[in-house]
């Protein structure tokens, strides 16, 4: 199956509404592929889904992100994962662009 391999990482991912539109997008041309339609069909996507018994990937993938919340909620505090969900940088980032460094450009 290829939905482990889609959902790798996701916990991690920070998805703009554009990308989401991608990944449904991609979903749904392979979806259509695989039950014989083509865009021209004009058949929807929710029909699809259900003539396939699918579930939408993008509702899989915010579930996969709510049980790693869970999971790292319930892990110790002294935890790095956890550390890090809950980590505030402390002062400031100074102004403007960052400084080149001569050994930037190698």
């Amino acid at each position: 199956m290829a939905v482990p391999a889609l959902l790798y990482g996701s916990e991690h991912w920070t998805l703009t509404k554009s990308q989401e539109q991608r990944i449904e997008a991609s979903e749904m041309r392979f979806l259509r592929s695989v039950a014989g339609y083509t865009i021209a069909d004009r058949k929807r996507s929710e029909d699809i889904r259900t003539e396939l018994n699918i579930f939408r990937l993008m509702d899989k993938i915010t579930q996969y992100r709510e049980e790693w919340l869970q999971h790292i909620n319930r892990m110790d505090n002294n935890r790095i994962p956890k550390r890090i969900l809950h980590y505030k940088p402390s002062g400031r980032r100074n102004v403007g662009r960052p400084y080149k460094r001569w050994t930037d450009q190698f």
